[in-house]
């Protein structure tokens, strides 16, 4: 489903906002350096669903995801503070396994190629 230009809008400054927030820093051991990678709004702009990886694989990603939601609250009140919305949407964070599923398929693909060639 495309995003609309709201959408995507919302999407941007609320990734570029985390992204501050989170290098700022928060107290929470669990959570180390990290890309926040992918920000999806609902189309109400009530939900946001926020995915990240940790940066260089430092860390546990399930409990830097602990971490994050554990954080949440003054996440949200740190990004209240960055964007003026009537509703601003609520973080649910996740570990972005884009990554990984893509190079599941490129070592699938490039298997093939190899079995092809025999």
């Amino acid at each position: 489903m495309a995003q609309s230009q709201r959408m995507e809008r919302v999407s941007r400054q609320v990734q570029s906002a985390l992204a501050e927030i989170i290098q700022e820093g928060l107290k929470d051991p669990r959570v180390g350096p990290i890309t926040v990678t992918s920000v999806r709004v609902s189309p109400d702009l009530r939900h946001a669903r926020v995915g990240f990886l940790p940066l260089g694989g430092l860390g546990d990603p399930t409990e830097t995801e602990k971490g994050l939601n554990a954080a949440k609250g003054y996440i949200q009140r740190q990004l209240s503070r960055r964007i003026r919305m009537k509703y601003l949407p609520v973080l649910e964070f996740h570990i972005d396994t884009s990554i990984e599923q893509a190079m599941a398929v490129e070592s699938l693909i490039d298997d093939l190629a190899r079995e092809r060639e025999e």
